[in-house]
């Protein structure tokens, strides 16, 4: 629910740049004009050195969810109705994330709150 209300009021801001285009699509749009402004700079990590990436391993990407993945899986395989959905909406919007060119941990904080959902 929170991603879909972030996506809808990010929808809603962006009725200026992208006014002729469908409220769902506006988020869409402006993650590719971003991308595209990164893609002529060289691409989205040509400013970030490797060592840091390195260095900082564990707040990155599946590194920093892999914790989350055995609670996803305990919610499948013996959780309630609502846990087993949650963590498959999870695992879609993990998916739906590496869609995206950046892979940076800040996308993955709207996934907080299905994150406490699941079982520890």
């Amino acid at each position: 629910m929170s991603g879909a209300i972030t996506w809808f009021a990010y929808g809603a801001l962006l009725a200026t740049p992208f006014g002729a285009e469908p409220i769902w699509w506006r988020p869409w749009l402006q993650i590719q004009a971003i991308s595209r402004i990164y893609d002529i700079e060289g691409g989205a990590l040509a400013g970030v050195r490797r060592s840091d990436l390195f260095r900082n391993l564990s707040a990155y990407g599946i590194v920093a969810m892999a914790p989350v993945l055995p609670g996803a899986a305990a919610a499948i395989v013996r959780g309630s109705s609502l846990e087993r959905q949650v963590a498959l909406f999870w695992l879609f919007l993990v998916a739906v994330l590496h869609l995206t060119p950046y892979k940076e941990v800040r996308y993955f904080a709207f996934l907080a709150l299905l994150n406490a959902m699941l079982p520890q």
